[in-house]
């Protein structure tokens, strides 16, 4: 919502020592604008900042424009697939995706 710095937000994960967390709270109304805005960019900046990785867990590819969105804002992806679950098809929708970022 803005009202907190995004370093405050940041939370220590208990068992793991080198791992921090971000939650995302409630879903707003339109997650596609909230990725668009100038917020997001500073939180982004901020965060590139302080960590040496930054993880964006997202609804699966496809589902939800969102996703399409965080792509043209990170430096690597990956996608978890299940063995004789997850359609073929479905990856290549998503290299050509990737691909064609701008």
């Amino acid at each position: 919502s803005g009202q907190m710095k995004t370093m405050d937000a940041v939370q220590k994960a208990k068992h793991f020592e080198e791992l921090f967390i971000l939650s995302s709270g409630p879903i707003p109304p339109n997650p596609s604008e909230m990725i668009l805005s100038d917020k997001f960019n500073e939180m982004h900046s901020d965060l590139k900042k302080e960590f040496d990785y930054i993880i964006f867990d997202t609804p699966p590819v496809g589902l939800v424009a969102d996703t399409f969105e965080l792509i043209k804002k990170v430096d690597y992806s990956f996608y978890v697939v299940r063995q004789g679950y997850t359609d073929k098809q479905l990856l290549s929708f998503v290299n050509d995706r990737y691909e064609n970022r701008s």
